[in-house]
């Protein structure tokens, strides 16, 4: 006997009772869902999570191979008529460097460095202080005030922050978090710059899903390399939303559209269980929720590449509505990016102060910039304040306003075997590509 929709809602009450969930069953309450709902839900959901091992080493690897881009640029100006003159800019920057660290540095090498606290341990170092050392951290306060003048707000803020010593993780609102995203070249509007140069090709895309025994239609690769990597990311998370959905479906043989009828009461419910992770689990399996992390470089001189250099961008998506329609399923979506960075000091890194702005402003000299004296400060020496503990690393996160969008699929491909391993292979794919590859910079 077919069920009817109240006899399908009473079911998914009961078993959110069962399970002591703190529900609250009503006849459509995604109707009501607010701007303020959203934003609870964003918040229960992401707060301060940092994104995974391997993602946050690629970060790692990223500067390194952006610094070494750098110098290699500066060493070809200056190599033929400086390369002998001890007191040329080339030599006096090898001279801050144990020779190891002017190379490429591997993921593997990347993954054992991210696992230590930054460039190592806070006040490691305390008995080695002497008044020189505070000197120097009075220095750094001073070049933070100058930076700001500069106009280099950013910077000087998170310079600032790092020499209060307090190692409290700075948070950035939603309007500054939209900002920050912006000024790396991430604006929400229109098409997104790909700073670290990962181009993807509709024949690659189907090359390599014919590798994995899968057809891919030329309407839909061309529809997902014309993406760009922001809008590629969240078709990304959606995408793992469909596969865990149709993996909870086929893994218990439910029928598919009454099972979907129950998910439905859970999807819907604003409220969110927080009593255990036994709990939080089995709303995971109704409610789930999928991530795809991005890199982004900052464009080299600005006040973002001295502020962050590299940093992770994390889209999430959580679905807050589902409905079935003629044999269609429709899922509303809610989605918003994060930003997390670790402001840290790593040896091997160095950075360029005073290329592209000057001390004083309204200079002449200032217009030719590649001609500017440039200050090289290596990242040995800042971190030192840290091991010194007058000086601490921390977080930044960040979090955009939450947006809501509905995507769905034919109700049967959520019962079709051969589909889940489509989305499967699909999202492996993309999961990869959307991470910079060893030649992501040459």
């Amino acid at each position: 006997m077919k069920r009817t929709r109240l006899q399908n809602l009473t079911q998914s009450c009961l078993l959110a009772l069962s399970l002591s969930l703190v529900l609250s069953c009503k006849k459509n309450p995604s109707e009501s869902w607010s701007e303020a709902d959203l934003q609870e839900l964003q918040q229960r959901w992401d707060l301060d999570t940092a994104p995974p091992l391997q993602v946050l080493a690629s970060v790692k690897k990223l500067e390194n191979d952006t610094a070494l881009r750098i110098f290699d640029a500066w060493a070809k100006k200056i190599l033929e008529t400086q390369r002998n003159d001890p007191k040329s800019p080339l030599n006096k920057i090898r001279l801050m460097f144990n020779p190891d660290h002017l190379s490429t540095m591997s993921i593997e090498t990347a993954m054992t460095l991210t696992r230590t606290e930054g460039s190592g341990t806070h006040a490691a170092l305390v008995r080695e202080r002497t008044p020189q050392d505070y000197l120097y951290h009075a220095l750094w306060s001073r070049i933070a005030d100058a930076a700001a003048l500069a106009k280099y707000s950013r910077a000087s803020r998170h310079m600032k922050h790092y020499l209060s010593n307090s190692g409290k993780p700075l948070r950035y609102g939603q309007k500054d978090s939209q900002e920050l995203l912006s000024a790396a070249g991430q604006a929400e509007s229109g098409p997104a710059p790909d700073p670290v140069g990962i181009q993807i090709e509709s024949e690659a895309l189907k090359n390599e899903m014919k590798k994995r025994g899968q057809l891919i239609s030329d309407k839909d690769a061309e529809n997902i390399v014309s993406m760009n990597r922001s809008e590629r990311a969240y078709y990304l998370a959606r995408l793992k939303i469909f596969v865990s959905l149709a993996q909870h479906i086929q893994s218990k043989s439910l029928n598919i559209k009454s099972e979907s009828e129950s998910l439905a009461g859970f999807i819907r419910n604003k409220k969110t269980p927080t009593t255990s992770e036994f709990t939080q689990a089995i709303w995971r399996t109704h409610r789930p929720m999928s991530r795809a992390w991005l890199l982004l470089s900052s464009p080299a001189q600005s006040d973002m590449y001295y502020a962050m250099g590299s940093f992770t961008v994390t889209h999430t998506a959580l679905p807050i509505d589902l409905r079935i329609e003629n044999n269609f399923l429709k899922i509303r979506f809610s989605q918003w990016k994060s930003i997390f960075d670790r402001y840290n000091w790593d040896n091997g890194k160095f950075v360029t102060l005073l290329s592209g702005w000057c001390w004083k402003t309204g200079s002449n000299h200032c217009f030719n910039i590649e001609e500017l004296l440039t200050i090289q400060v290596s990242d040995k020496s800042l971190s030192r304040m840290h091991k010194l503990g007058i000086a601490r690393e921390f977080e930044i996160f960040g979090q955009t306003t939450v947006k809501t969008v509905w995507d769905g699929v034919p109700l049967t491909d959520l019962n079709n075997n051969a589909k889940l391993k489509f989305w499967s292979e699909l999202s492996q794919i993309l999961s990869q590509w959307q991470l910079p590859p060893q030649d992501a910079l040459e």
